[in-house]
């Protein structure tokens, strides 16, 4: 039989015998997961701030995303499934904050509908045109 470790369990792992080294790995990792929130947040065009270590007890290694306007919807439903308890009610509250600029008037040049719902429910011209 084999252990299997999370990254966040190995960071706790080496912070209780290699803190040094546990820190090295840990600024690395965080670095990596931000560059990866900039992505995803660049694709759903949403926010998003740093990720961070929070330990295998809380949240692990992980970064918030956040609306970018006013009443953005929460972008696609393959990304439900990350949602917390009370992360869409949350979203949602985040999104009616008045200091957000308003969501863009765009339409969506393969179905005509308001951009912020075809990113919600991609059409399939879309949903191909992320595919490639």
């Amino acid at each position: 039989m084999s252990m299997q470790m999370r990254i966040d369990e190995m960071i706790d792992a080496l912070e209780l015998c290699q803190p040094d080294r546990a820190e090295r790995f840990r600024v690395m990792l965080e670095a990596i997961g931000t560059e990866m929130a900039a992505s995803i947040a660049q694709h759903y065009d949403c926010l998003h701030g740093d990720a961070t270590h929070e330990g295998k007890g809380f949240a692990g290694l992980c970064a918030p995303f956040r609306p970018k306007y006013q009443g953005q919807p929460f972008p696609e439903p393959e990304l439900w499934g990350y949602l917390d308890d009370g992360g869409q009610a949350e979203w949602e509250d985040q999104a009616q904050d008045a200091d957000l600029p308003p969501l863009p008037d765009f339409t969506c040049t393969a179905c005509g509908r308001p951009e912020a719902d075809c990113s919600a429910n991609p059409c399939p011209a879309v949903i191909a045109d992320r595919e490639a």
